[in-house]
């Protein structure tokens, strides 16, 4: 397996996690506990810094291998799109917490 299918399956796993971790959330906005709350936000971000620095490499690998920037581009904007669904997820666990 090359060095950038290792990179795409490893993306891949991380965006398992990140809905396996969101999942959870409805759950702890029923405790309404600010400390597992804020735990569960920064889970979530540590996850999807986690997506966009894989994303960073896999852009190396893209281009290094010779696609075109356009294509790689086109491909990373569809990543930041559905990061993009996460971190508003992030920021709503916040909501009713006391």
């Amino acid at each position: 397996m090359s060095e950038l299918e290792q990179g795409l399956k490893r993306i891949d796993s991380k965006f398992r996690l990140l809905e396996f971790t969101r999942d959870d959330v409805p759950r702890i906005q029923e405790k309404k506990d600010l400390k597992t709350t804020e735990r569960l936000q920064k889970t979530l971000e540590k996850q999807i810094d986690s997506v966009h620095e894989q994303m960073v490499e896999i852009q190396a690998l893209r281009i290094e291998k010779g696609e075109e920037p356009d294509d790689v581009r086109k491909w990373s904007l569809e990543i930041e799109k559905q990061v993009a669904e996460y971190h508003s997820q992030k920021f709503r666990t916040t909501s009713g917490v006391t």
